[in-house]
């Protein structure tokens, strides 16, 4: 059974990922790209898992959605980690 917020969540990963290839001039001057990139990537594809596993493998795609929600949020908190320490100098 697939929650309607679960599909609201990915309307708005898809919505965020077509602002970001419609604005692509600006955001590929942003540093570190690479991994803001990876992270929106891995939550993305846990939005898509959650739904997922109201039709299939729902165990496993569970493990699977919780595993990427937690790799995104590493993701987006070295992001975060590199753009300050740039910013001070550091790196």
């Amino acid at each position: 059974m697939v929650q309607e917020n679960e599909v609201f969540n990915l309307i708005i990963a898809v919505v965020v990922g077509v602002f970001f290839l419609w604005n692509w001039r600006r955001i590929r001057t942003l540093h570190h790209l690479p991994l803001l990139i990876s992270a929106f990537l891995a939550l993305l594809l846990g939005w898509i898992a959650t739904i997922a596993e109201g039709y299939w493998l729902p165990e496993l795609l569970n493990a699977v959605e919780h595993s990427l929600y937690a790799l995104g949020m590493v993701l987006v908190a070295a992001w975060c980690w590199r753009i300050a320490a740039r910013r001070e100098g550091n790196a």
